[in-house]
């Protein structure tokens, strides 16, 4: 049991060095896992569901040689492993928006970010793709 003459040790002060994985190493099993996160988010999320739905979307642009209003969305976990606040509206281009924060989503000045009616949060280790997955569904089934 800790008195007040004990201070708390610091953790710059314990031995830890030994333990420590050099970079090298410890990058390609991160990776690794985002990558099976992101597979699994094809098995729990309809994912091939959303990504049909975003290329028919965009079709008519691409025809036109247009920009895809959903080529903002990086939906992979290697380049934004972090993790964002999604904004989908299946009937509004660019259908998917991206904010880094809550902060920046309710400082955003576009009337969508008012008009939310339902939010969705995906399980721990779940992708932007399987939350955007997820909350597409919700966004384009009906509700009985």
């Amino acid at each position: 049991m800790a008195t007040q003459d004990d201070p708390p040790t610091k953790i710059a002060e314990l031995p830890l060095t030994p333990f420590e994985l050099p970079k090298w190493l410890v990058e390609p099993a991160v990776r690794s896992c985002r990558l099976f996160n992101t597979a699994l988010d094809f098995v729990f999320y309809d994912v091939p569901t959303l990504r049909a739905a975003l290329a028919e979307k965009d079709a008519p642009m691409q025809a036109r040689g247009e920009k895809p209003p959903s080529r903002i969305i990086d939906f992979d976990a290697l380049s934004d492993p972090e993790g964002s606040l999604l904004l989908i509206d299946a009937t509004t281009a660019p259908y998917v928006h991206k904010y880094q924060s809550v902060g920046k989503f309710l400082e955003s000045p576009y009337q969508e970010t008012r008009d939310v009616d339902i939010a969705t949060i995906t399980g721990v280790g779940s992708s932007a793709l399987g939350s955007a997955a997820l909350a597409w569904d919700i966004e384009v089934v009906p509700v009985v």
